[in-house]
């Protein structure tokens, strides 16, 4: 006569947690897939223009920051003498 084994109280929570798993994956994907954020899109009218252009003003001897700048090569020193530093 042949012996039959019982299930195992661990092979059966195995299976349990696999099955929550899957479920818990499968919730996930879906509250994923159709929870995207929404960004609304704002109408351009005709007077706006759809391109910012970059405006860069003309260099001008002074005082920026406490640092008196004669020339853009006195700009161009102080940075590189800021970024030896770093």
């Amino acid at each position: 006569m042949a012996k039959v084994k019982a299930k195992s109280g661990l092979r059966t929570t195995n299976k349990v947690l696999f099955i929550i798993f899957i479920v818990l994956l499968v919730a996930t994907i879906v509250i994923v897939s159709f929870s995207s954020p929404k960004v609304p899109v704002a109408a351009v009218t005709e007077s706006e223009s759809s391109e910012d252009a970059v405006v860069i003003d003309a260099f001008q001897a002074g005082t920026y920051g406490g640092v008196e700048f004669s020339s853009i090569e006195d700009v161009a020193n102080y940075y590189v003498e800021c970024y030896n530093n770093t």
